[in-house]
């Protein structure tokens, strides 16, 4: 599933007064999403900042 449709999601059973659980979702979640992009996308940035003397 990706990042627009999980929102969707979210703000899904937010609207339906799901707010039980939804705040340990929520922070779940995003913190998935940070370590994934960080990890992910980017960490494929790192050369070219590398070699323009960012580290």
């Amino acid at each position: 599933m990706d990042l627009t449709n999980q929102v969707l999601e979210v703000q899904k059973k937010y609207k339906a007064g799901d707010t039980g659980t939804l705040s340990m979702e929520v922070m779940n979640f995003l913190k998935r999403w940070l370590v994934t992009h960080i990890q992910g996308s980017d960490k494929k940035y790192a050369p070219h900042l590398n070699a323009h003397g960012i580290k």
